[in-house]
């Protein structure tokens, strides 16, 4: 699940698998680190050790028997202090005499023996780290030596307490920690900028064609990088190609408008002259007048849906509004209607004004048909892109089978006045060929409430 909401989001995407490899990266890099430091510390720890084993073999000496002495200890009080860690120790591998070790050993002494399986590095040496006599952990440096000149060798070991090397490691490891998660942090920091300076052309080029969509331009015109300037250049020929598109169905509509009414005019007016003598021509008559009502119908379904698809038409709805109520206010206006309109001046509806203007005409033509004193217009813009647009009455209303017969071509629920029946179907079909709906029920006022959703847009976006 995690997954999937990273992988829906680009820049989700691009944010994780930066934070992934700059993770591994900084945990590479921080072993490396902590392996590198560990090293130089060991050889800087190794080279005080050696420092202290010359000075032992300094002040080696030898009897005349053949045994060896100390004629000065190593000035360290460590070496003196019992069970304290640091240790010295000279082993004879002949039986020539007794070893040889510091105060701090007392009576433990280091098996020398288990150095002989170890490997020896270019100068002889044994290097390790081990637990020592007294259980603490050392470091140990041994070395096999002949003194004197003499054919006895001498295992020669110098330990240091490594209690210090592992604090000193513990502290840089904590000190890099701090330093690593404080550098990943602004490393973070540092991705997310960059993926949001990167993907903000996109936000651009999303904004302009919602510009596009919307009326506000007529194609794309931003600086935009090297990557999606060939994006940008084919949407704005399919931008060109989709308006080239719909002109030419506007003109094909038209043409066939043409092509199609002038026989039936003819036949029509054939058809007339005769329909009083011939059963024939009466036929025709109404068949042709059928055709014609059909050709009508279809022609300008063919040219509503060709304007719906069309790409940047806006239309603002109260600009669209006021001249529809003064031209009906003026023909009704023996009826002294009251007309109460709530609509913001920044809302457009996203299609083209004589759609709009046949919507709202049909709406308000029936409201001051059938309202006994007042109407109400309102209009409210919703967070999904679209409107709603009320047309509500005081007049008699409809019930539920009458509005869905309402809704239907041709269907007229009063022959007492003019009408085609054909206007809330229009309605309602040009709503749907935006992708929007005609709803009808009671209005508040008690008469009927026509209730148009349609896709919008404002004049100006939001921030």
């Amino acid at each position: 699940m995690l997954a999937g909401i990273f992988t829906r989001s680009l820049a989700r995407r691009l944010v994780l698998a930066s934070l992934l490899a700059a993770l591994a990266l900084l945990i590479v890099a921080g072993m490396l680190l902590f392996l590198m430091f560990r090293a130089t510390l060991e050889r800087q720890f190794d080279a005080r050790l050696e420092s202290l084993m010359n000075g032992l073999l300094a002040n080696v000496e030898q009897r005349p028997d053949g045994t060896l002495y100390i004629s000065r200890g190593l000035s360290d009080p460590l070496f003196q202090l019992p069970a304290s860690g640091w240790y010295w120790q000279i082993t004879p591998l002949g039986n020539v005499g007794p070893a040889l070790a510091s105060r701090s050993l007392l009576e433990k002494r280091f098996d020398v023996h288990r150095f002989d399986a170890l490997d020896r590095q270019s100068d002889g040496s044994v290097r390790i780290t081990m637990i020592g006599p007294h259980g603490k952990l050392v470091r140990v440096i041994e070395q096999r030596l002949s003194l004197f000149g003499d054919a006895n060798r001498y295992s020669v070991l110098v330990a240091g307490d490594a209690a210090r090397i592992r604090e000193e490691q513990r502290a840089f490891a904590r000190a890099m920690v701090l330093m690593f998660v404080l550098f990943g942090l602004g490393l973070a920091f540092t991705i997310f900028l960059q993926v949001r300076f990167g993907l903000r052309p996109l936000k651009v080029l999303h904004d302009e064609i919602a510009d596009v969509r919307d009326g506000r331009r007529d194609c794309l015109t931003g600086d935009f990088p090297l990557e999606i300037r060939p994006v940008v250049d084919e949407l704005n020929k399919l931008i060109r190609t989709n308006r080239e598109v719909v002109e030419r169905a506007r003109t094909q509509v038209g043409n066939l408008a043409h092509a199609l009414k002038t026989p039936l005019a003819v036949l029509i007016n054939e058809a007339s002259a005769k329909e009083r003598e011939d059963e024939l021509a009466r036929l025709v008559l109404e068949q042709t007048a059928h055709m014609r009502d059909q050709v009508e119908l279809y022609l300008d379904r063919a040219r509503r849906a060709a304007l719906a698809g069309t790409l940047g038409a806006t239309t603002p709805v109260h600009d669209t509004l006021a001249p529809i109520l003064n031209a009906l206010g003026r023909i009704y206006h023996q009826r002294s209607m009251q007309v109460e309109v709530d609509c913001p001046q920044d809302i457009l509806f996203r299609g083209e004004k004589q759609d709009l203007e046949e919507m709202l005409g049909n709406l308000l033509d029936n409201a001051f048909k059938y309202g006994r004193t007042t109407i109400r217009v309102s209009c409210r813009p919703h967070e999904d892109g679209t409107f709603t647009l009320a047309v509500e009455d005081d007049g008699p209303g409809l019930s539920g089978p009458e509005r869905e017969r309402a809704l239907r071509r041709g269907q007229r629920l009063d022959e007492r006045r003019p009408g085609s029946g054909l206007g809330l179907a229009i309605v309602k079909e040009l709503a749907e060929m935006y992708h929007g709906s005609l709803r009808l029920g009671r209005s508040t006022l008690g008469g009927m409430r026509a209730e148009l959703v349609l896709p919008a847009t404002r004049k100006e976006r939001d921030g």
